[in-house]
């Protein structure tokens, strides 16, 4: 691996450097690429947990059901999973490019969000809903494949700490929808959307476009769909595809029906709702790095082991658990436990790939989390019209249960990460 300019970079979050075209360190200049970059992967965690909050307003003005919502879900979930692997692809194939594929993904949230808050009818809303999936998704790969190429000896504390700006957002998203609809209607609130998202997309543009990155020399196109091919036929990749799409599953169907429990079911405010989410979200920003530097110091299975048993654990105690104190701490642990793992997941799954491969690794992740967590509120929304919505906590309970089940068979998560990890173990 070498930098734009040929010079080798110092791998450390705390001391990597950039390098300006002279060849003069500039330590400031890594310090404000992964700073821009949490800060970007806030903000467009800000706009997608918002959305789980003005859902419920949108399913009462518009007469939804739990199944169309479900479906809705699905459908931008399912379509941001396929376009992950293009995505993928493209970060890889073009390393260079990344800041332009950030800053392009956070402008196009914003035009389709403004779109949603526009849509006169449900066909309209979900085209608008998936291709603001679609923006969303091209973020991970480039931004991630970044950080794990240039901070390779602690990828698990980057990717971590990016997970962290992305709890930030969950954190605000919530408390700032719940605020702005004592004062706007939901469609107003993603009209306007469309104003910070653009601005935050110049901002990035601004600030990182004359940053040095680490990148290789371009892979011939057959030599890279063989390594994908290679790396597909992975075994230990795999399984942890399953994993990540157990995981998801559980997830997925708590993020779309939580807020809808809470609004309906317990007679919470739209603003109550976004406080207690943004709670549970809140938590996630001191976990995530904490369980990040763990996974790299003791391995990832001895995180990811207790983590998923008291996810599962948890949303099985929401399903009994009756409305006061025990609630709301229910809902806030569920936070500490959710948020950190795809982290996990993201870091496991880039100590398998090759270094040219690490964009397409993050994109195969994503690629299950969307899909699965897609496939999953539309399953939950029958279970919910059929059942009842509490339904919904056992089925993810189970699901959650089930990662757990099939981490502790897998001994090789117990590996402490390496710096290099080829395509063939």
């Amino acid at each position: 691996m070498r930098e734009s300019n040929g010079k080798q970079p110092n791998e450390s979050v705390e001391g990597a450097v950039g390098l300006d075209q002279a060849g003069e360190e500039r330590p400031s200049r890594n310090r404000l690429m992964i700073t821009t970059v949490v800060a970007g992967h806030a903000m467009k965690h800000i706009f997608a947990a918002g959305f789980f909050i003005l859902l419920p307003e949108l399913k009462r003005e518009m007469r939804l059901s739990n199944a169309s919502i479900g479906s809705l879900s699905t459908s931008r979930m399912v379509a941001g999973g396929i376009l992950n692997l293009i995505a993928g692809v493209l970060a890889d194939r073009l390393p260079h490019r990344w800041v332009h594929i950030l800053t392009v993904s956070m402008c196009c949230l914003g035009i389709f969000y403004f779109l949603i808050g526009w849509a006169p009818n449900f066909g309209v809303l979900v085209f608008a809903a998936v291709f603001s999936s679609i923006a969303i998704t091209l973020w991970h790969p480039s931004a991630i494949g970044a950080l794990a190429r240039r901070f390779r000896k602690q990828r698990g504390l980057a990717i971590s700490l990016h997970g962290s700006g992305g709890s930030v957002g969950e954190a605000l998203g919530p408390l700032a929808a719940g605020a702005l609809l004592l004062v706007f209607t939901w469609r107003e609130i993603f009209q306007l959307s469309a104003i910070p998202a653009l601005l935050a997309g110049g901002t990035i543009w601004i600030l990182l476009r004359q940053i040095p990155v680490t990148i290789g020399d371009p892979t011939p196109l057959q030599a890279y769909f063989k390594a994908v091919r290679a790396f597909l036929g992975n075994r230990r990749l795999q399984m942890l595809l399953v994993m990540v799409a157990c995981f998801s599953t559980a997830t997925g169907s708590l993020m779309t029906f939580l807020p809808i429990y809470l609004r309906e079911d317990m007679n919470f405010s739209p603003f109550e709702v976004g406080f207690f989410v943004a709670m549970s979200q809140g938590v996630g920003i001191i976990s995530q790095p904490l369980m990040g530097h763990l996974s790299d110091r003791h391995g990832r299975r001895s995180v990811l082991l207790p983590t998923t048993f008291a996810l599962g654990v948890l949303l099985l105690i929401l399903y009994v658990v009756p409305f006061g104190v025990y609630l709301i701490i229910t809902i806030v642990a569920l936070g500490a436990f959710a948020f950190p793992l795809l982290a996990l997941f993201l870091a496991s799954a880039s100590d398998i790939a090759g270094e040219d491969l690490q964009a397409t690794t993050v994109s195969l992740v994503f690629a299950s989390t969307t899909v699965f967590a897609g496939v999953s509120p539309g399953v939950s929304g029958l279970l919910a019209d059929a059942f009842g919505i509490k339904t919904v906590f056992l089925f993810a309970g189970a699901a959650a249960l089930v990662t757990t089940v099939l981490i502790f068979l897998q001994g090789w998560l117990g590996d402490r990460p390496q710096v290099e990890r080829g395509t063939s173990s």
